[in-house]
């Protein structure tokens, strides 16, 4: 178990662990919840629904969630308040699932099969501008527009789950990033000026 303290969290500090999910995961997972439903617990049931065996519990996977902050980041300090997930395509006995979290200000990252949902936010990848061949290139090439139309009779679509029938989130308003203001500038080479840097940089967490 990791103890790490608020003053050692850092932007950019990272931990993972990797775990495989075995019949005695499930069979645990089983006792414990009471969840007897037969398409987790009988491999032909599941074979019969489409499935290549036993699908695994999701509320299983998700804690592992609560491995990662009560053991590894940060560990022995952390009371974990709350977890939101959905679960995007089953877990079957033998997958192994690495979970890897970055603190507030990164990243977390979750092995997961196929076909998964993504997101990202700005600061993924810095965009660069397109080569003028390449400006070019593009307006030659065909659009596919994927829309509802086109997707609606996929066996995998569900018209539930999607839209705002399926959205879990209710948007009560939505704005732009305030523009950063203009930069400080700092002078003289003292250990005063120095000291005044560090608590800048300390209080936008980048020290």
């Amino acid at each position: 178990m990791n103890h790490y303290t608020l003053a050692e969290m850092t932007p950019g500090l990272t931990e993972e662990f990797t775990v495989t999910v075995t019949p005695e995961m499930m069979d645990a997972f089983r006792a414990i919840t009471g969840d007897v439903s037969p398409i987790h617990i009988d491999a032909d049931y599941a074979r019969g629904r489409g499935f290549p065996g036993r699908v695994v519990y999701g509320m299983l996977g998700a804690s592992f969630f609560s491995t990662l902050a009560g053991v590894y980041l940060p560990g022995e300090h952390c009371l974990l308040h709350g977890v939101e997930c959905k679960f995007a395509k089953p877990i079957f006995i033998g997958d192994t699932l690495t979970i890897k979290r970055m603190l507030e200000d990164g990243y977390m990252t979750i092995k997961v099969n196929t076909p998964c949902l993504i997101t990202c936010i700005k600061e993924l990848n810095t965009p660069r501008y397109m080569s003028v061949s390449g400006v070019f290139e593009c307006y030659s090439k065909p659009v596919t527009v994927l829309d509802y139309n086109a997707l609606k009779d996929h066996p995998l679509i569900d018209a539930t789950t999607i839209g705002l029938k399926g959205s879990p989130t209710n948007i009560l308003t939505s704005f732009t990033p305030p523009q950063k203001g203009a930069g400080q500038m700092l002078e003289g080479n003292d250990m005063k000026t120095c000291e005044k840097l560090a608590g800048i940089l300390s209080e936008k967490h980048i020290i």
